[in-house]
């Protein structure tokens, strides 16, 4: 059989940790000669995989796909797929892929547990991603912004703190102030902002509408960084004063009272028509019969109209598609344990690795703080060793924390997931319309009327889990010819489902 190898690495870490190119490759090859594959190519990538693409990857998979290789042979699950876009790419290839570090037996169990694995290896990259978010929050705490400075603004030094930019700084107080009148709306003020000779930027003299009302609302200005919804008070200097900044807020909620309605519809704002995209509306018909239709605001639609109690069993059957088996349930809580031990395994294996090498680092440090007492090196060169150790030191136990419980979070956020849609219908016939709407919102999206048919999309994991529901085939894994070929199975979109 003709078979091809791939290797890589992310890191240089990575290959001190015994992932080299050089033993992936030794094993790699020694694996196809006792299994009599012929190797007829060999591919290389040494960079990150955080993102598909991969250049070697890309060519191994055009490759494949022209010179009908049957084989890849790789190290490990998390050196070929280290991504979702990665696994459906050798899905659909017709070559199958083995490893040197892992076997799965060709059934289900063996298949559902390949794809878990590849659940795992992106977990791994997003608890790395977790740091840097530990660092940015870090330095939000310590009061500074994050970002690209707004407008008003400049990133200065190391840092990146935020400085005031005296002329854009001079334009924000302007607009603020002339807003706080109450006497010009955003494009009133545009046109003042024009009229008064100010230049908002070189390549824009005015701010758009839309950018105007967010420096307005943004409370940056007078020394609130707000990140994600969230506030945090800044290092920096403000702007404009909280007094003023208050008072252009009022003149907004002025101009923006909300509109109150008789009568609360459950569906209301939830539907959109599928012919036009207009919104469909809900009204009372003899008093009592609730209607829903497409408001008809493009193009004149003359969709019927759909009775309420009509909508309802559509709507029930949103949650009514997800009631899941008792025997599914337990086969994914039972595959979701046996693959977090072997995670645990891994993670004592790699974590045993980085202490002998934390270990070894403070070792160098001391020795090399007592070598510069004796004299025996000078302090340039101490400065220079000791903080690229520090730095390698700091990255080795940042990885150490790093490895943590990452297969116990995935089993745990499974089995909620699991649960939630096991339970979805249940809960969903107990509770009143306000909570029916609430969950409805929760499993799917873009609902969209036709007349009398609803359609709609589920979020994601629950698309997946009624997708195999309904076609019946979360054991429908193998093909006709019963060769080890994955038909992205329970195991794979069980994988899609978790987030990192």
């Amino acid at each position: 059989m003709k078979a091809v190898i791939y290797a890589r690495v992310s890191s240089k870490e990575q290959e001190r940790e015994g992932y080299s190119i050089p033993a992936q490759l030794e094993a790699c090859r020694t694996l196809a000669g006792k299994r009599g594959y012929r190797v007829i190519q060999e591919f290389i990538d040494v960079e990150s995989a955080k993102e598909a693409g991969r250049t070697n990857f890309g060519k191994m998979v055009d490759y494949i796909r022209k010179d009908g290789v049957e084989v890849i042979v790789c190290h490990k699950v998390d050196r070929l797929c280290r991504n979702f876009r990665d696994f459906v790419t050798v899905d659909d290839l017709e070559a199958s892929p083995i490893f040197v570090e892992e076997e799965f037996p060709d059934n289900a169990s063996g298949k559902l547990t390949y794809g878990l694995k590849v659940l795992l290896a992106k977990h791994y990259i997003d608890n790395l991603s977790d740091e840097v978010k530990k660092g940015m929050r870090q330095k939000i705490a310590r009061g500074e912004w994050p970002h690209l400075a707004p407008y008003g603004y400049r990133n200065s030094g190391p840092g990146r703190t935020l400085q005031i930019e005296p002329t854009e700084a001079a334009n924000v107080l302007y607009m603020y102030r002339t807003f706080a009148t109450g006497d010009f709306s955003l494009q009133a003020l545009r046109k003042k902002f024009r009229e008064d000779g100010l230049v908002y930027k070189s390549r824009s003299r005015v701010p758009a509408k839309g950018q105007l009302e967010n420096m307005l609302k943004n409370p940056i200005y007078f020394g609130i960084m707000r990140i994600k919804g969230k506030e945090y008070p800044g290092s920096h200097e403000p702007i404009v004063s909280k007094e003023l900044f208050d008072k252009v807020q009022d003149v907004f909620r002025a101009a923006n009272k909300p509109k109150m309605t008789k009568r609360t519809f459950i569906y209301g704002g939830m539907i959109t028509c599928a012919l036009c995209g207009c919104a469909v509306t809900a009204e009372i018909k003899k008093g009592r019969y609730v209607y829903y239709h497409c408001t008809g605001n493009r193009d004149g639609c003359d969709i019927q109209y759909i009775r309420e109690e009509e909508l309802v069993l559509q709507f029930d059957r949103v949650a009514e598609r997800l009631n899941i088996s008792g025997e599914f349930y337990d086969m994914i809580s039972q595959s979701l344990q046996a693959s977090t031990q072997d995670e645990v395994e891994f993670n004592r294996k790699v974590e045993a690795r980085l202490s002998k090498r934390r270990e070894t680092l403070r070792k160098r440090i001391d020795q090399a703080y007592v070598d510069k007492l004796d004299g025996i090196i000078g302090e340039e060169l101490w400065q220079q060793k000791s903080s690229q150790w520090e730095k390698e030191l700091t990255d080795v136990d940042r990885q150490i924390s790093a490895l943590g419980t990452s297969g116990l979070c995935c089993m745990l956020q499974g089995t909620r997931i699991i649960e939630l849609a096991r339970n979805a219908y249940p809960w969903y016939l107990e509770e009143d319309s306000t909570q029916k709407r609430k969950l409805l919102q929760i499993l799917a999206s873009n609902y969209l009327l036709d007349g009398r048919n609803l359609h709609y999309s589920y979020k994601k994991p629950f698309d997946i889990l009624v997708k195999g529901l309904d076609r019946q085939e979360w054991l429908g894994w193998l093909d006709s010819n019963q060769r080890y070929r994955l038909q992205r199975p329970v195991y794979y979109h069980f994988s899609l489902i978790l987030p990192g």
